[in-house]
């Protein structure tokens, strides 16, 4: 399955799917295709549609949990996140993804146009560390199990970026 982030919208909602195996190059492509969605005036709410995902990896999921606590701070509710795969709701479960998304296992009815979002590195070294970093920041404040697992990435990564700077 060809791994990519398409994206639309429809009446202030933005949906984004994600298919293969999504790893920091589309998780960088994500974090650049959100910031200017929630400074859209009519932006109503997100949903991510995870149903092609064969894996995600740290880094998308730290920029997936980062989505959702922008949408709860806009909008007071969390985005909606489909994951039909078991394996991978394992795994959304045990990085405390069931307390800051609602996560179902179908959607009944999901017919929005999408784009692909052309996957991408970061300009430099620098900023790639500095986006990696903050997704597993994100993923270290969601429950205590995150934070002893990214404990010693995150201090490896913030040497990283003090030692590029």
């Amino acid at each position: 399955m060809k791994t990519q982030v398409l994206a639309g919208s429809h009446q202030g909602i933005y949906v984004i799917r994600l298919s293969g195996d999504v790893r920091v190059p589309e998780a960088m492509a994500l974090e650049r295709f959100a910031k200017p969605i929630f400074a859209d005036a009519g932006f109503q709410g997100l949903l991510i549609d995870a149903t092609l995902a064969e894996s995600l990896d740290s880094t998308t999921l730290g920029v997936l949990a980062r989505c959702t606590l922008e949408v709860q701070r806009l909008c007071g509710v969390s985005a909606t996140l489909i994951c039909p795969n078991q394996g991978l709701r394992r795994l959304l479960l045990n990085m405390g993804f069931d307390e800051v998304f609602e996560l179902i296992d179908e959607a009944s009815h999901l017919d929005v146009p999408v784009q692909p979002i052309p996957a991408g590195m970061a300009s430099d070294e620098r900023e790639a560390c500095m986006s990696v970093l903050a997704a597993h920041r994100v993923l270290m404040e969601l429950n205590a199990s995150n934070e002893a697992a990214f404990k010693d990435l995150v201090a490896a990564l913030a040497a990283e970026v003090n030692d590029v700077a």
